[in-house]
């Protein structure tokens, strides 16, 4: 179709001849024809090919469908079928659009020629590459592809391949589609070059990269290499290759960054996702959001070797973060820093792995920080959050902060390696309940560096047969713990031990109770320097008889820390009742002569110091008034039963009956009110 209303038709003969007018667009009637490419295949090594190549001007010796350099190949229609075809744009543009019927594409002009827009196109067929299928456009620059349909699948050793050659930077490699499979096959985008690599572009709804599948950037030269941008509904990456970003030895340009967008669940096992930096350059950045992400026997890191910058590794997990066998590391082998590590998820669940980051050995720069926020943090089994300096440098930070974090069989730890000048990093974890069993966090200085502190802010923290450690041999290596109840249990342990002549660490915990029990010990050591000093507050102190608080060095008692125990003194009338200054006088509370010959009453007005309820205790206003025990009667009876006198009686022999005046008491504090 052309700006001027004329529709060229393969199959309308009457149709007008073409004129000079610029085509607009591809109207697509009822049914669109495929498009099958057939060829030998590239024949290439494919495991160079997963390796991003390893030359320029890695090219297939097969001539293929080709276009004069910089030029547009467009294969447009229904279903595409490229098997063993070989398609080649030198520094050009190659389209592939698999359209439905009655649809139109928009034709945009572009330097190479025309472009494909598919803004008005609403329904798309199936594109396949299979059988070493190879597209190249590799050139001095601007070489780019488009993939775009339903169902794009590159399967058995087929490759999509853009590199720049010179100063002229690289093209997209964009594919877009409802699902993308890549097995065994891969695309990758390199600069050999001062130009910029192209970057390389996923859209779909589902998208797998599998059995040695993947994508891959890379920099040899000067030029940056280009992003690696994924978005999708859902991704799975399994079975080897995976997604890599490199720099190379002698190169001076950056790598590029990988940032992936998951709607819905990402699932990666048996795979790599990295950024590495041999050269100058910095490493890219890892970035991940999904919405779920399961981890199983891969590895994700970020890696310098020489004097660029290791790239940070961020994910941002709406729901569920489960690693498990799999490592999440930074590491610098340079001068270069290692990156940080970001995790942000809901739930986070670490087990057989390791999150990390260390200064290898003969480095100069720094270890990267490890920082974690989760609502719940569980390490159940044989896993560890560590940094690590072998070198110059020093170890990065821990921080974590989770609703509730369990640490099982696994440990959280920073240190210094033998050999190495640098400090290890902080310790510092904040929690709703911190649980520890059978396992230990630790701060652990082996060398000239100092050791770092560990501090841990919780509602709760509890210790079963786990210990708290700092170690040191040059000093530092203290403990702070605030929280509203510590509880250890089963030999567990809060330990600075300093080694050498170090002085040992403190320990300061502030908590509303302490429990330690079974052999449960807070110990500040020190071997040939002075021991540490241990500060503890706390409302109560609970400890068995085999469980200590101790601070002591091994040079003698002179050199021996303090122990300091801050709890609220005890007040000798705490739970007592204060009673009236003023005694009832008992006289005034009896009745005068109130039994009269002939009859009468006994009237008890008052409680006399009993509460209303016999199981309460008395309230802070009761008077309390013991009674005597009921005399034994002096009368002597014959007879077991004893009739009762009416109470009408007037007999004249009757005694008065004299009231009670006041009370005796003996010297045995007992009282005597008389007979009745």
């Amino acid at each position: 179709m052309f700006d001027n209303g004329y529709e060229f038709s393969a199959t309308d003969p009457q149709a007008p001849l073409l004129t000079i007018n610029i085509p607009i667009g591809l109207r697509y009637r009822d049914n669109p024809g495929d498009i099958k490419v057939e060829g030998p295949g590239h024949g290439l090594n494919y495991n160079d090919l997963a390796k991003s190549g390893a030359r320029p001007n890695f090219d297939s010796n097969v001539t293929g469908l080709q276009v004069e350099p910089g030029k547009t190949l467009a294969l447009v229609g229904g279903n595409v079928f490229i098997e063993g075809g070989v398609l080649k744009s030198k520094g050009g543009r190659i389209e592939i659009g698999s359209i439905d019927s009655n649809q139109f594409v928009n034709l945009v002009p572009v330097e190479q020629g025309l472009s494909l827009d598919y803004e008005g196109t609403s329904s798309f067929r199936d594109i396949q590459f299979s059988n070493q299928a190879f597209v190249n456009v590799t050139g001095d620059g601007g070489g780019s592809i488009a993939i775009q349909g339903k169902n794009i699948s590159v399967t058995s050793e087929s490759n999509l391949l853009s590199d720049t050659l010179a100063d002229k930077d690289g093209g997209d490699i964009s594919i877009v589609g409802d699902s993308i499979v890549f097995n065994r096959s891969g695309v990758t985008s390199n600069t050999f070059g001062s130009g910029k690599g192209g970057q390389i572009i996923l859209e779909a709804n589902n998208i797998k990269l599998e059995n040695n599948g993947g994508a891959s950037i890379q920099t040899w030269d000067k030029g940056d290499a280009g992003n690696i941008n994924i978005s999708a509904n859902s991704l799975e990456i399994k079975n080897q290759w995976g997604i890599t970003s490199i720099t190379t030895a002698n190169s001076t340009g950056k790598a590029g960054d990988i940032n992936i967008t998951v709607n819905g669940p990402m699932a990666i096992d048996f795979v790599g996702i990295r950024t590495d930096s041999s050269g100058r350059g910095d490493a890219g950045k890892i970035n991940i959001n999904a919405n779920s992400l399961e981890i199983k026997n891969s590895t994700v890191s970020s890696r310098v070797t020489n004097t660029g910058q290791a790239g940070e590794i961020k994910f941002k997990i709406a729901d569920s973060l489960d690693v498990k066998n799999s490592r999440i590391t930074t590491d610098t082998f340079g001068t270069g820093d290692a990156g940080k590590i970001n995790i942000n998820a809901n739930s986070f669940r670490l087990q057989d792995g390791a999150v990390e980051s260390q200064a290898g050995r003969n480095s100069t720069g720094k270890g990267g920080e490890i920082n974690i926020t989760a609502g719940t943090l569980e390490l159940p089994q044989s896993a560890g959050i560590s940094t690590t300096t072998f070198a110059k440098g020093d170890a990065g930070e821990i921080n974590i902060n989770a609703d509730s974090f369990l640490l099982q069989r696994s440990r959280v730890r920073s240190n210094t390696q033998t050999g190495s000048t640098g400090n290890a990093g902080e310790v510092n974890i904040t929690a709703g309940l911190f649980q520890i069993n059978s396992a230990n966090v630790q701060t652990v200085s082996s060398s000239s560096g100092k050791a770092g502190n560990l501090k841990v802010v919780a509602d709760t923290i509890k210790l079963d047969d786990s210990s708290l450690r700092a170690n040191t041999t040059a000093g530092e290596g203290n403990i702070t713990l605030n929280s509203g109840d510590l509880i250890l249990r089963d030999n567990s342990s809060i330990t600075t031990n300093a080694t050498g002549t170090a002085t040992g660490g403190n320990i300061t915990i502030n908590t509303d109770n302490l429990v330690a029990l079974e052999d449960s010990n807070i110990t500040a050591n020190a071997e040939k320097g002075f021991g540490g000093r241990i500060f503890i507050t706390a409302q109560g102190i609970f400890r068995s008889p085999d469980s200590d608080i101790t601070a002591f060095s091994e040079l003698g008692r002179q050199y021996s820390g303090t122990v300091q125990l801050n709890t609220p003194e005890t007040d000798p009338s705490q739970g007592l009742i204060e009673f009236p200054e003023t005694v009832t006088d008992p006289a005034q509370q009896i009745a005068q002569n109130p039994c009269l010959r002939g009859g009468g009453e006994f009237i008890i007005t008052g409680r006399g110091g009993f509460p209303t309820d016999p199981s309460k205790v008395f309230s802070s206003d009761n008077v309390r008034v013991d009674l005597v025990k009921p005399v034994a009667s002096t009368v002597n009876s014959t007879s077991t039963t004893k009739s009762q006198p009416s109470t009408t009686s007037t007999s004249a022999t009757d005694k008065p009956i004299v009231p009670a005046r006041g009370w005796i008491f003996n010297e045995k504090g007992g009282g005597d009110a008389g007979s009745l």
